[in-house]
C-alpha cells in the first residue's frame, strides 16, 4: 500500500505497511471514532504469515481455534493458510488436476464445517468442505454453466435458520443476479433476485449477500456507473413470490462489494475498493445505504474483506504497494 502525502514514500515493512509519521498522521486520520464515524482502525497494518499473493479478495472464516484463510493464486490455484504458512487446497483425488479458478473463493462455516466455494473455469460453481481433519472433494454445486469465470459468488448462514445457506451469484449471459439455497446441505433450485416491478436486477459484478441478526437477508450490488444499490429480503419470504424494492446509494465501487455484520452493534457494514481505489466503508442496515467513510488512502487491488478472526473484528486488503500482498488490520465499531 502506499501512502498519498509527503514528497518521500514511507518505509514499508513486513510488520505493517506504513510507519514513522506517515503511520502516525493515518491513524489519525481513520483512528478514533469521531462524531458521524461508524469504525475505528486500531494498529497497524500486518501481512498475513508467509506472504502470498492474489490479485483478488481473500475469504476468511474462523474455525476451530484458527483463522482461514484462502485466496486465489496468481496461477490460478486455489490456497489456503490457517497453519501460518499456504498450501494447496486437496480438496481433489491424486492424480486429478487441480481446479482453476479465475475468480475470487468464498467461504462461511457451515453445519460445523467450513464450506469453501470457487467459481471454475466452465463457468459453474464448485464447493468443497473441511471438517477439522480432511477436505471433501469438490462438488459441483449447481450445473447452470452460465457463471462468469472471472467472477465470485457470495455467500451467508442464516443466523434464525443456520440449515440454510444462500449463495448470491451473477449470470455471464445477461448480467442478471440469482439466490441459491442449500438447506441441511443439499443445494436446492435457483431464485432470480428481481425489483419490485419483478424486473430481473443485473450488475457488472458479483454481488454481495449477509443475513442480519433478525434473519433478513441483505443483498447489494453494483449499478454501471459504480454505484451501490441494496435490497432486504424478510426473514421467511417466499424466493418465487416476487420482487422486492432496491435503493440506490451515493457510494460507488469499482469492484464487487462485501458485506459484514458487526460482532458488537449487530449492525451491516458495506465496505467497497473506491473508484480512487481507495477503501471505503458505509453502514448497510438501514433501507438505504448511509453516508460512507473513507477508511484509509491506502491503495488496494481488489476487493477489502471485513471478517470475524478469533482476535476480533479485522479488515484485510490485497494491497497495491507491496503488489498483490495481503495485509489485515484490526477494527471495531
Amino acid at each position: 500500500m502506499s501512502a498519498t502525502s509527503g514528497a518521500r514514500p514511507p518505509h514499508i515493512s513486513r510488520r505493517g505497511l506504513l510507519t514513522g509519521a506517515a503511520a502516525t498522521s493515518a491513524a489519525v486520520a481513520a483512528g478514533a471514532l469521531l462524531p458521524g464515524r461508524a469504525f475505528a482502525l486500531d494498529g497497524g497494518w500486518t501481512e498475513i504469515s508467509d506472504g502470498g499473493m492474489t490479485t483478488s479478495a481473500p475469504a476468511v472464516v474462523a474455525f476451530n481455534g484458527n483463522d482461514h484463510n484462502f485466496i486465489r493464486g496468481l496461477d490460478n490455484r486455489i490456497f489456503w493458510n490457517y497453519q501460518r504458512k499456504w498450501v494447496e487446497v486437496p480438496a481433489y483425488a491424486p492424480g486429478d488436476a487441480a481446479p482453476r479458478t479465475e475468480a475470487a473463493p468464498a467461504a462461511v462455516v457451515y453445519q460445523g464445517q467450513i464450506w469453501l466455494f470457487h467459481t471454475g473455469q466452465n463457468r459453474a460453481v464448485y464447493h468443497a468442505t473441511y471438517n477439522g481433519v480432511g477436505w471433501s472433494r469438490w462438488t459441483e454445486t449447481n450445473n447452470w454453466g452460465n457463471v462468469h469465470p472471472q467472477q465470485s459468488v457470495a455467500v451467508t448462514v442464516l443466523p434464525s435458520r443456520p440449515n440454510q445457506l444462500w449463495i448470491a451469484l451473477r449470470h455471464s449471459d445477461n448480467g442478471s443476479l440469482s439466490i441459491q439455497r442449500v438447506i441441511d446441505g443439499r443445494p436446492l433450485g435457483r431464485a432470480s433476485i428481481r425489483d419490485w416491478n419483478n424486473g430481473h436486477i443485473t450488475s457488472p459484478d458479483a454481488p454481495a449477500i449477509v443475513a442480519d441478526h433478525h434473519g433478513n437477508v441483505i443483498v447489494a450490488s453494483r449499478l454501471q456507473d459504480g454505484r451501490l444499490r441494496t435490497t432486504r429480503i424478510p426473514q421467511g419470504t417466499n424466493l418465487g413470490s416476487g420482487g422486492w424494492p432496491w435503493f440506490t446509494s451515493g457510494m460507488y465501487a469499482n469492484t464487487q462489494p462485501h458485506l459484514y455484520v458487526a460482532d458488537n452493534n449487530k449492525r451491516a457494514y458495506a465496505v467497497v475498493r473506491g473508484l480512487d481505489n481507495g477503501i471505503w466503508l458505509a453502514d448497510a442496515s438501514g433501507p438505504v445505504i448511509g453516508g460512507s467513510w473513507k477508511v484509509t488512502n491506502d491503495q488496494v487491488i481488489a476487493s477489502p474483506v471485513l471478517a470475524h478472526s478469533m482476535k476480533g473484528q479485522r479488515l484485510y486488503a490485497v494491497t497495491a504497494n507491496p503488489y498483490s500482498r495481503i495485509f489485515w488490520r484490526s477494527i471495531t465499531f
